[in-house]
C-alpha cells in the first residue's frame, strides 16, 4: 500500500493547494510606509517650523519697527498664535505616525493571521480532495487516517480564530473575564482530552501526572482553556517526530502550576522573549506569527499569573509553564 499512502496521497492532493496558498500569500505585500513615516517625515517637520519660526521672527519684527512704535496687544498676540501653530502641526505629526505605525501593525498582524489560518485549511482541503477522487480505492485504515486529519486540523483552524477573536475582546472589554472557582485538574484533562485527535493523527502519546486533591483557582475558565489549547498546540506544532507530551499539574505555595514539556525542536536561550513574539524563522527554521504564545501570556497575566518558556537548547525541547493564584478560599 505504499504507493497508496494517506502520506502520498496527501502530498499529491495537496501540491496544487499550496501553490494556491504560496501565491496568495506572495501577493500580500506590506505598505509602503507613510509619507509622516521615517526620515521623510521628520524633514518635512523640520522645514516645517524652520518657516513658523521665520514668520515669527517677520511678524515681530514687522511691528516693532512701526513708527508709532510697536503694538504691545499685536506683539503678545503674535508669539501665542504662532505658538499654538507649532503645537498643532507637532499634535499632528504624532498623530499621523502613530496611525501609520498602527496601520503597518495592523498589515503585519492580518498577514500573519492570514498565513496561520490558511495552513489548516489547506491541509483540510488536501484530505477532502484525496477522499473525493480517490476514496473507492483507499484503504479503510487510509480512509480512517484521512478523516483523523480533517478533525484534527479543524480542530486547529478552530483555536486559530479563537485566537483572533480572544485577543480583539480582551482589547475592547473593560472586564474581560467571568471570574468563578473551577479545578484546573480536569480543565487540564479536557483539553487534552479534546486533543486526542492531533496526537493520533500525527502518531503521538500524551501523559498527565496531578495530585489527589483539586487545584481550584479563581479564574474564567473560558479564557484559561484557550491558554492551555495554545501550549498543547504548539508542543504539537513544533516537532519533527511523533510528539511526547507530559503535562504536569502541582501546587508550588500560593500557586497552581501546569508544565507542558515537548521533546521538540526547542530554542535557544538567547531567543526566549522572540519566541512570545513569533520570531523564530532565525533560529528554529519554523515561524508563527505569535499570537497564540501572546494571548496566553496576557490571560494569564489578567489573572494575576504568569506563562514561562524554557528550552535546554535547540532539539532538546521544551516546557511551557503556566502559573496561577490558587483560591484563596483554597489555601
Amino acid at each position: 500500500m505504499a504507493e497508496h499512502g494517506p502520506d502520498s496521497l496527501q502530498r499529491l492532493s495537496a501540491a496544487p493547494v499550496r501553490r494556491r496558498v504560496n501565491r496568495a500569500v506572495d501577493s500580500v505585500r506590506v505598505r509602503a510606509p507613510g509619507f509622516w513615516a521615517g526620515p521623510r517625515g521628520l524633514v518635512t517637520m523640520l522645514l516645517t517650523l524652520g518657516v513658523v519660526i521665520a514668520l515669527l521672527i517677520g511678524w515681530v519684527l514687522t511691528w516693532a519697527t512701526e513708527e508709532d512704535g510697536p503694538n504691545a496687544v499685536w506683539l503678545t498676540l503674535g508669539p501665542l498664535a504662532f505658538s499654538f501653530v507649532v503645537a498643532l502641526l507637532t499634535a499632528l505629526f504624532w498623530s499621523l505616525r502613530q496611525s501609520t505605525r498602527l496601520r503597518h501593525a495592523e498589515i503585519a498582524f492580518l498577514t500573519g493571521a492570514s498565513h496561520n489560518l490558511r495552513t489548516p485549511l489547506s491541509a483540510i482541503r488536501a484530505a477532502i480532495q484525496t477522499l473525493a477522487t480517490t476514496g473507492e480505492r483507499l484503504a479503510p485504515e487510509d480512509k480512517r487516517l484521512l478523516f483523523e486529519a480533517v478533525m484534527n486540523e479543524t480542530n486547529r483552524l478552530e483555536l486559530r480564530i479563537d485566537n483572533l477573536i480572544e485577543t480583539a475582546r480582551l482589547d475592547l472589554e473593560q472586564k474581560p473575564y467571568d471570574i468563578g472557582p473551577f479545578d484546573l485538574t480536569t480543565l487540564v484533562r479536557d483539553v487534552l482530552d479534546e486533543a486526542r485527535w492531533a496526537f493520533a493523527a500525527r502518531a503521538g502519546t500524551f501523559t498527565v501526572t496531578a495530585p489527589d486533591e483539586p487545584l481550584v483557582i479563581d479564574g474564567d475558565r473560558r479564557a484559561l482553556k484557550l491558554v492551555l489549547e495554545n501550549l498543547v498546540d504548539n508542543a504539537l506544532k513544533y516537532t519533527d517526530e511523533p510528539p511526547l507530551v507530559e503535562v504536569n499539574c502541582s501546587r508550588s505555595a500560593e500557586h497552581a502550576v501546569v508544565r507542558v514539556k515537548d521533546a521538540g525542536i526547542g530554542f535557544s536561550s538567547a531567543v526566549t522573549d522572540a519566541v512570545f513574539s513569533g520570531r523564530r524563522e532565525g533560529d528554529t527554521g519554523y515561524r508563527g506569527s505569535g499570537i497564540g504564545l501572546r494571548l496566553s501570556r496576557t490571560i494569564a497575566r489578567g489573572h494575576g499569573g504568569e506563562v514561562r518558556l524554557h528550552s535546554p537548547g535547540d532539539r532538546l525541547g521544551a516546557t511551557a509553564e503556566v502559573w496561577l493564584p490558587i483560591a484563596e478560599s483554597d489555601e
